[in-house]
């Protein structure tokens, strides 16, 4: 289903495998003490490109790709803390 779906995209089945590996690298990073806002942001980025492809060029619903931006950005909130202490340490 997901060749098929990058397929309608256009962008070729690389494009395929490189979102999975930001998909994963996301996913464990939300698991990383100190880097679960940070993942979460990275993993929002994803889904507003899903959002995209879902409106512009996928006849399918981009519902999941929404619920999923949601779910991203409400653990950004919650750990709002550790993005604050990375502006710290970052000047």
């Amino acid at each position: 289903m997901m060749v098929e779906i990058f397929a309608q995209i256009g962008l070729g089945q690389g494009f395929r495998y490189l979102t999975g590996i930001v998909e994963f690298i996301g996913g464990l990073w939300l698991f990383v003490p100190g880097m679960t806002a940070l993942a979460a942001l990275w993993l929002a980025a994803t889904m507003v490109g899903a959002i995209l492809a879902h409106l512009l060029v996928l006849p399918e619903s981009g519902m999941p790709a929404a619920v999923l931006l949601a779910l991203s950005l409400v653990l950004v909130w919650l750990h709002r803390d550790q993005l604050v202490a990375m502006k710290a340490r970052v000047g």
